[in-house]
């Protein structure tokens, strides 16, 4: 389960621990442990970004000393597709944070069709990689417009530490009605469903979340200067 602790901190008294391990037990296989953000008007998840919606996003990551490369990826944020009907597969996110070798890197994933029919919808593309960093925060930055269709409205920018590192446009949502739901942030990591990887423990904490609309800002999303 997420964990409130007072070390390390980002800003302010207390930080969210993630912590996650291949067996909690004998019997259990973990494979998730996430929160979700709520909207403030409904306290639902549903509903929270629109197509053509414009909207900011801050948070900042700790990843664990501990932390260690492996083969197997996983991702410690994301935001999901809100599918039109239950029948509907499941689907990879359109927007996310994966880790996986000695990397970490911004996916991003689209559909036009109504009913998706395969797991990673109809495009895919890799905004940006580099070399993952532990023991120290990392601060980011996400300001988007989002669109299914590849109509000139869609765009994602991303700054790392207070540096641009993404300007990409193009479609960025699968088409469902509701848009997506409310970002996800800890640890994802299905490949343990199938078995062991080559880690069997993950640590990582997150401060300094804020979701802003249209109205929003850099400023306003951004953590703390130190």
């Amino acid at each position: 389960m997420p964990e409130l602790v007072t070390s390390p901190v980002r800003a302010g008294q207390y930080a969210v621990k993630f912590q996650q391990q291949y067996r909690w037990g004998d019997l259990i296989r973990s494979n998730r442990v996430e929160f979700h953000a709520l909207r403030a008007d409904t306290a639902s998840e549903h509903g929270f970004f629109q197509h053509h919606g414009e909207n900011w996003i801050g948070f900042s990551v700790y990843l664990d000393e501990s932390w260690t490369d492996d083969s197997q990826p996983e991702l410690i944020f994301q935001l999901h597709g809100d599918k039109d009907t239950k029948v509907e597969p499941s689907r990879c996110p359109p927007f996310a944070l994966y880790l996986e070798g000695a990397s970490w890197y911004w996916n991003v994933r689209w559909d036009t069709r109504v009913i998706s029919t395969s797991l990673g919808g109809e495009g895919e593309r890799r905004v940006w990689k580099a070399p993952y960093e532990k023991g120290k925060w990392v601060d980011w930055v996400i300001h988007a417009r989002w669109s299914h269709q590849d109509d000139g409205v869609g765009f994602i920018r991303i700054w790392k530490d207070g540096v641009a590192i993404v300007e990409d446009t193009g479609p960025n949502l699968f088409n469902d009605a509701a848009g997506m739901k409310g970002p996800q942030f800890g640890i994802y990591k299905w490949p343990w469903l199938n078995g062991p990887s080559d880690v069997d423990e993950r640590v990582v904490y997150f401060d300094e979340i804020y979701v802003g609309d249209h109205t929003s800002s850099f400023e306003a999303v951004s953590p703390p200067k130190d």
